[in-house]
């Protein structure tokens, strides 16, 4: 007890000798007395002011997560959907061991500094994430640092616990399910200095992404917005033109049909795992605005955050390599859908996983396939080797261009013909604050069409939430927004100062009809111009 009230008690001058002479005495006894145990002694490195309590989590994404997997770790899920953390990092206010390594990757979050070059310092984050994540996040560069009591700093558990952290691990903040499968990876993985996942980075973008079925919703909560028609208008279950019976009563009666928009997110992919890290997303402006909780995950990186700051990116999602299961490619390779599953952790939903990436490039898309099978590939000849249990595999990699060209025709509700282009984008409005849509463009030998493309699972129809026979998550669903023959077209050419803007002219069929212009937005001038050249 002497010994863990002169831990609790910060020196305040290290050159006093009596409290030398005393901490000297004290240790002298705790080492000659055989009752006493020090590996079970609570050693406190700090004092309690300085201390910080557990980030609190945002009851938005609490919500969207399973409450059970929070009281797995000693949470307890209030009425509001937020975690109650009153439990704070001071020494004997944590309940479990759980919470005792959640502390920890709390603590490495907080001391952590940036020890790269000084000309990194004051640059932004969000503009240069390649860098940042290099130098910082996957870094293990460590600065030491000692416990407020220099005679005690040797024997703080917590001071070194957390310290290891900063050398082992990715510098992201994670789901503790998320972390339970990390920590199990760096047990098989030993180091000199105990586990460590060695992890090496690889690639950082930002890209649109959709998750399918109930595990994935759970990461990446959906966000449903009115469905709107050619002309901007609010689309309702009575008047939809889906051939499908799921769209035309995925809406409530007396409310316009739900879509779901595509989450900015920023992805990361290193030698051992797949991260979908929150992006930051500009809040819209209201008559009073609300602060968010200064404690909150996940949580965004803020817009003017500096190298100096070493912020944590918070991943809504972390999945080793070992887990993907399957990749499927695009139509035209307009999109990649990763599919993971957790076969050999008991903890966790070994349910699909699934996430689609809306790259609406080519060119991006093969480069991103390119990554994805390096990195797959390295996974596939470690678990080969013969120090491994787990059996050898390789992940499938199948294309869906015959359930594209079905659930087209599906849509169509006619002979579809030879698909000359097929391009994921979005349309505008010249007036009307609307915003952009995504839509989906189709030519082909004789007609042009508009497309709305959502998938089986998004979370827009709640009937599809059970998953039928033949059916699996992220399949496409397609409903006519506008069509016309080719023959009606008057011109396609670019639209104002923006190279990947377009418009295309359509001649009504009547005279009684004005000519309707398609405002296109594609995501790159390379789609832009395949466009009007096909």
């Amino acid at each position: 007890n002497a010994l863990k009230n002169l831990a609790l008690s910060p020196v305040r001058n290290t050159d006093d000798t009596d409290t030398q002479k005393t901490a000297t005495v004290v240790l002298n006894n705790a080492h000659s007395n055989s009752d006493l145990d020090l590996s079970q002694m609570s050693v406190e490195s700090r004092a309690i002011s300085e201390q910080t309590e557990p980030s609190a989590l945002h009851s938005a994404m609490m919500l969207s997560f399973a409450t059970t997997e929070w009281g797995r770790y000693g949470g307890a899920v209030t009425g509001g959907g937020a975690m109650d953390d009153s439990m704070s990092i001071a020494g004997g206010s944590v309940a479990n061991s759980q919470m005792d390594d959640r502390k920890k990757y709390l603590l490495a979050e907080k001391n952590a500094s940036f020890l790269g070059p000084h000309i990194y310092k004051q640059i932004s984050i969000l503009d240069n994430l390649d860098i940042y994540f290099q130098l910082f996040v996957f870094s293990t560069a460590v600065e030491t640092h000692l416990s407020g009591n220099p005679l005690l700093g040797s024997l703080d558990p917590e001071e070194t616990a957390w310290q290891h952290v900063l050398e082992s691990y990715p510098r992201i903040q994670l789901w503790p399910v998320d972390r339970r499968i990390q920590e199990q990876e760096a047990n098989s993985n030993m180091g000199p200095r105990g586990p460590s996942t060695e992890e090496e980075f690889r690639r950082v973008w930002r890209e649109r992404i959709v998750g399918c079925g109930r595990p994935a919703l759970k990461r990446l909560t959906p966000t449903c917005t009115p469905r709107l028609g050619f002309h901007g208008e609010f689309v309702w279950p009575a008047s939809s033109s889906s051939t499908t019976s799921t769209t035309a009563s995925s809406a409530p009666k007396g409310r316009p049909e739900g879509v779901v928009v595509a989450r900015q997110a920023i992805l990361c992919c290193s030698n051992a795992a797949f991260y979908i890290i929150l992006d930051y997303v500009e809040p819209k402006k209201t008559a009073q605005p609300t602060k968010p909780p200064r404690n909150s995950f996940p949580k965004a990186i803020p817009p003017d955050a500096c190298f100096a700051e070493a912020v944590w990116p918070h991943a809504l999602a972390r999945h080793p390599w070992k887990h993907l299961q399957n990749i499927s490619i695009g139509f035209n390779f307009q999109r990649l859908t990763l599919r993971f599953r957790n076969p050999d952790h008991d903890f966790v939903s070994q349910e699909e996983y699934c996430y689609i990436l809306l790259t609406s490039s080519k060119l991006e898309t093969v480069a991103l396939l390119k990554e994805l099978q390096d990195v797959t590939d390295g996974v596939s000849v470690a678990m080969d080797t013969p120090t491994s249990n787990q059996p050898s595999r390789n992940v499938v990699i199948e294309n869906d261009d015959p359930i594209v060209l079905d659930a087209l025709a599906d849509a169509v509700g006619n002979v579809l013909g030879a698909v000359l282009h097929f391009q994921i984008l979005h349309q505008y409005w010249k007036k009307g604050e609307r915003g952009t849509v995504r839509r989906l463009c189709l030519v082909t030998d004789s007609k042009i069409y508009l497309f709305d493309e959502d998938y089986f699972g998004d979370g827009a129809r709640a009937e599809e939430m059970m998953l039928q026979k033949r059916q699996s998550w992220g399949q496409p669903i397609y409903r006519v927004v506008d069509e016309a023959d080719l023959t009606q077209i008057v011109s396609v050419e670019g639209a104002s100062l923006d190279p990947c803007a377009l418009t295309i002219a359509i001649r009504p069929t009547s005279r009684l009809y004005r000519t309707h212009n398609w405002r296109l937005l594609c995501r790159g001038r390379e789609g832009a111009e395949r466009l009007i050249d096909d």
